[in-house]
């Protein structure tokens, strides 16, 4: 057990950057001046600061054991705050990367030939997008190209989902550049369209609601 805390406090030092090391050195000297300075001068400390009586030793031995106390208490509080913040750097790591596999395994889904399986595709894209905010622009490119390619098959189901989730009110998509949406077909549903330069050209909209539009384009379209 002791073997083992003389591992764990050799690592917590290795681990620490060239500047804490140097502080700490400099922090040990100091002590270690102080300590020097005590043993030749201890009587004449004791007595500049707590007089000539009988107590002057122990109230300043007191004083220098609560110091060190303290300093240890200190010492102790940034090693454990050291842990904690290498602790949730690994955890973010560990998300980025189930986020990295998360979202190589949703485009499989949203390409099989099962629709049920491509839908569940297309909703766990949409959950990373709100996760992670570097996917949001991605998924949402795929997304709109998913519709452009899929123009001429708008009764499928994955194609209606991701129309009503591209659309929907709470997305967390980001357009980086104008969207352009040619010959699709949008059916009883209601668009939000929140985003700057988005352009219907030649696309066919059945009972279709467009709300909070911007520089919305509609051109040689049937409504």
């Amino acid at each position: 057990m002791h073997y083992t805390k003389q591992i764990d406090y050799y690592m917590e030092w290795k681990n620490l950057d060239k500047r804490t090391k140097f502080s700490v050195i400099e922090i040990i000297l100091l002590i270690i001046l102080l300590l020097f300075l005590l043993c030749y001068h201890y009587e004449d400390i004791a007595n500049y600061f707590y007089g000539t009586d009988n107590d002057s030793k122990g109230k300043l031995l007191a004083t220098i054991l609560t110091a060190i106390g303290g300093i240890c208490v200190i010492w102790g509080l940034y090693l454990n705050n050291r842990k904690v913040n290498e602790q949730v750097r690994q955890n973010d790591i560990s998300v980025l990367n189930s986020n990295d596999k998360r979202f190589g395994e949703a485009i499989g889904y949203l390409n099989n030939d099962n629709e049920g399986i491509a839908i569940g595709g297309v909703y766990a894209l949409y959950q990373l997008a709100k996760e992670d905010s570097r996917y949001a622009p991605i998924i949402t490119n795929i997304f709109c190209n998913y519709i452009n390619d899929n123009a001429d098959k708008p009764n499928k189901k994955s194609y209606q989902t991701i129309i009503s989730l591209l659309f929907s009110i709470d997305n967390p998509f980001i357009f980086e550049k104008e969207i352009v949406f040619k010959d699709i077909q949008i059916d009883n549903t209601t668009l939000y369209c929140k985003w700057n330069d988005i352009h219907f050209f030649h696309c066919r909209f059945n009972y279709v609601s467009i709300i909070n539009s911007k520089t919305l384009k509609i051109d040689t379209c049937k409504l």
